[in-house]
């Protein structure tokens, strides 16, 4: 006998149905898989890398993991306590653990889960736009695109050249950073999401990001405008030392002309008196030459 074990996505189940005619009676058989209970989680923890986690260490987690983020009808967010976990949340923090050797890291650690996802969001968009400079054009193709308004998925059909504007080795790399993952229909690729609860986490981080990044231009303008009036202050002070020491010399000029005027000055006097002494002998000299001849 075969036996054959289906794991399915809830919105996937309509496509599933369309083959129940070459399966009667099978797929009447369902269960819906819920989120773990803490015991739940501490085996899954703690069951395949004992030597990553203690058992203590294990119930730590879970119990972490089990909180959620709610709005309060005031308006405010706040973490309670729930009796499930979600398994992406044990895995992403199982696997960050493993990667680091069996080292707690930022995913493992106990924190807000929603904030876990929002890190390894951060992370792995840095790591696919490593390289190519282009964190901002994946953050709004991925929140405008494959992620609507509402926080739900979208899907984003493969263009010619890209897709939704991003290029082909951008998106291989979100796949590979388990941020996207595309799915044949009808002939065609599509891309979206690969959960749920991704999207949430990815408006909260683009909102924080972009936020950063305005603020940044914000404090890059004023200092573009700091450095800017520093050197018109500089040019001015250049311009005014200038001027400065351009009136010093004219008044240097001013006060070797107004010695010149003053040397020309008395030399005038003094020709003047040797002219009129000049004058006396000749009027004398004159007189006498008249009194000899008469």
């Amino acid at each position: 006998p075969i036996r054959v074990l289906l794991a399915i996505r809830d919105e996937q189940l309509a496509n599933l149905e369309r083959h129940a005619a070459l399966l009667p009676d099978v797929l009447r058989v369902r269960y819906a898989i819920e989120g773990l209970r803490v015991p739940e989680a501490m085996e899954a923890i703690a069951g395949p890398a004992p030597a990553l986690f203690t058992t203590s260490d294990a119930e730590q987690l879970a119990r972490d993991l089990a909180k959620r983020r709610v709005r309060l009808a005031n308006g405010k967010q706040a973490l309670i306590t729930s009796d499930r976990i979600e398994p992406m949340h044990i895995q992403l923090a199982c696997d960050e653990r493993f990667a680091r050797g069996g080292r707690a890291g930022p995913l493992s650690k106990p924190q807000d889960p929603e904030e876990a996802l929002v890190r390894f969001y951060d992370l792995a968009v840095a790591r696919a736009a490593s390289g190519f400079g282009a964190e901002r054009k994946i953050r709004q193709c991925l929140g405008s695109r494959l992620v609507t308004p509402e926080g739900t998925r979208s899907s984003q059909l493969r263009g010619r050249n890209n897709v939704g504007g991003l290029p082909f080795k951008l998106v291989d790399n979100l796949i590979e950073q388990r941020i996207v993952r595309a799915e044949e229909r009808a002939g065609n690729t599509w891309y979206e999401v690969v959960h749920d609860r991704l999207a949430a986490p990815i408006q909260t981080s683009n909102e924080a990001w972009f936020a950063a990044q305005k603020k940044a231009r914000r404090g890059w303008r004023f200092v573009g405008f700091m450095l800017v009036f520093a050197a018109i202050v500089v040019g001015l002070t250049y311009l005014g030392q200038l001027g400065w020491n351009h009136w010093q010399g004219l008044q240097g000029d001013k006060k070797g002309l107004e010695g010149q005027l003053t040397s020309l000055g008395d030399d005038h006097k003094k020709l003047s008196e040797q002219l009129e002494y000049s004058r006396a002998e000749l009027a004398g000299e004159q007189r006498r030459v008249l009194l000899e001849v008469g």
